[in-house]
């Protein structure tokens, strides 16, 4: 059975919404309960509450045309503007000079809608000619929520 979004909300249709489903791709077999998707809006989209209304394209069983499932309720969504981009990063452990670190993870809670460039560098009061950060540039987009780097 594969699932179709359509997005809605009372009066307005001037949203740029991406709706994805990359694990799944919209796709529910008989040994699935769920599907995983996402929801990611342009900044210059309006705020407020939108829906996404669901239709369904069902593979029958060979001799029935009955339809078996009927669409799931509207999924309600609530798009707010913001230019924060959260990010979250690991321990850095210690490291011993000539050596490189594990990979350390930086974590976006909510990827945002388009790219997002974040730079990496040693603060002033280190020794900054004997630290190297790889990559010193970290991109963040849809549907990219952790990214790596190392020391």
């Amino acid at each position: 059975m594969k699932f179709t979004p359509n997005l809605s909300k009372f009066g307005s249709d001037d949203v740029i919404v991406s709706i994805i489903s990359s694990y799944d791709d919209f796709v529910m077999d008989g040994a699935q309960y769920q599907i995983s998707f996402r929801v990611g809006a342009e900044i210059s989209s309006e705020s407020g509450i939108y829906y996404i209304n669901w239709d369904i394209t069902e593979t029958k069983f060979d001799g029935t045309n009955e339809v078996l499932y009927d669409p799931p309720p509207k999924t309600m969504i609530e798009i707010y503007k913001t230019e924060k981009v959260f990010l979250t990063v690991d321990n850095i452990p210690n490291i011993e000079a000539g050596y490189t670190s594990i990979p350390i993870r930086i974590n976006a809670p909510f990827s945002p809608f388009e790219q997002v460039i974040v730079s990496i560098e040693p603060t002033e009061d280190s020794a900054t000619e004997l630290i190297t950060v790889t990559p010193n540039e970290i991109e963040f987009g849809p549907n990219r929520n952790n990214k790596y780097f190392t020391v």
